[in-house]
């Protein structure tokens, strides 16, 4: 943009307070920031305070800018007149038109917005299935579960991804694959503190170590004479780890029903 009166003119390493008293008309003083008057036109509608412009398709003249692109400032007051005219003007040299705006509700779920409208000012086209249409893409670093190519030869799609550090493909879209390989087994392996061959559940890796064996099955990781391959005996202990103490009569008394007097074993039966 050129300005007719500009505060401060500034050339290589000379400035000169307010508009310069010879000016070469081969060198114009360009505008770079501040407020400037500009030729605008309504080629794209009202100008309103507040609204971005951008260059129109008359050359020197700028326009309401109603998409994504570059701008060069923001109007400082409204024009609407089939003329060319002029209004102020702040200097706002960039891109404007990148924000996707919508509104949320109170837990954040989007309940109002054109986002495929935002999208497609952009260039990006979202259809009915979400599908993101770009003519190129470009990224530092791109994560993908599955990816689709293309056949040159044929035009036919392929499924492509990695499972089990080995790359699977299968025709077709990838929204119609799923895996057929079963997951990794994940070993694990126990503390055996006392050395009796079972280990503590709760006390666990993931790697084969020294002291570590595959059966979580003892309950008393201190006491080698308790396991689940243990007999039961008179102890007061759950020696084979099954959850009960002295079962199976190992003490040698039972005791009979309150319903059911005892036996007399003193005098034998006639």
């Amino acid at each position: 943009m050129v300005s007719s009166r500009p505060a401060i003119a500034i050339e290589e390493s000379f400035a000169t307070i307010g508009t310069p008293a010879t000016a070469d008309p081969l060198k114009p003083l360009i505008a770079l920031v501040g407020r400037v008057r500009v030729k605008v036109s309504t080629e794209n509608g009202p100008i309103e305070l507040g609204d971005y412009l951008t260059s129109s398709s008359v050359p020197g003249v700028a326009m309401k800018a109603a998409g994504a692109g570059k701008v060069i400032g923001m109007a400082l007051e409204s024009y609407n007149s089939e003329e060319i005219g002029l209004i102020r003007v702040f200097v706002d040299l960039g891109w404007k038109g990148n924000d996707l705006t919508v509104i949320t509700d109170e837990n954040g779920n989007i309940v109002e917005g054109d986002l495929q409208q935002s999208l497609a000012n952009l260039g990006l086209f979202v259809d009915e299935y979400g599908v993101l249409t770009v003519e190129k893409l470009t990224a530092e670093t791109a994560r993908f579960e599955k990816m689709e190519l293309v056949d040159k030869a044929d035009g036919s799609i392929w499924c492509t991804w990695i499972e089990n550090g080995e790359w699977q493909k299968v025709k077709g879209e990838c929204r119609s694959q799923t895996s057929t390989s079963s997951p990794p087994v994940v070993n694990i392996y126990y503390y055996d503190g006392d050395g009796d061959g079972y280990g503590y559940y709760a006390n666990f890796v993931e790697t084969q170590t020294e002291g570590y064996v595959a059966d979580s099955g003892d309950c008393d990781d201190l006491n080698p004479a308790v396991n689940p391959a243990a007999f039961e005996i008179c102890d007061g202990l759950d020696n084979d780890c099954d959850g009960s103490v002295d079962e199976e009569n190992v003490c040698g008394a039972i005791a009979s029903p309150s319903e059911i007097p005892p036996v007399e074993t003193t005098t034998p039966p006639i």
